[in-house]
């Protein structure tokens, strides 16, 4: 098992038996869980330089969608499913 720790307290944890990824938890439910006890978002993506930010989605290895944004779209979804 992997620590990060900032003044003592533990940021960052990688369990050693299965790879989960905990940011501010100890006890990581998925590959990666990021924990926000009263902070605001717990996620924050953003690209420097205007073009549009995404969360690209795989299955098998092929691009299924995205979920995003743009700097003329406030919110987007692209399916890259061509079987409709």
């Amino acid at each position: 098992m992997s620590h990060l720790r900032k003044r003592g307290a533990e940021r960052l944890r990688i369990k050693g038996s299965n790879g989960l990824v905990g940011v501010s938890t100890d006890s990581p439910g998925r590959m990666m869980h990021i924990f926000s006890r009263n902070t605001g978002h717990p996620l924050i993506l953003e690209r420097g330089d205007g073009s549009n930010t995404q969360i690209e989605i795989k299955a098998a290895g092929v691009t299924r969608g995205f979920w995003g944004a743009s700097s003329t779209a406030n919110f987007m979804v692209y399916d890259n499913d061509t079987s409709d």
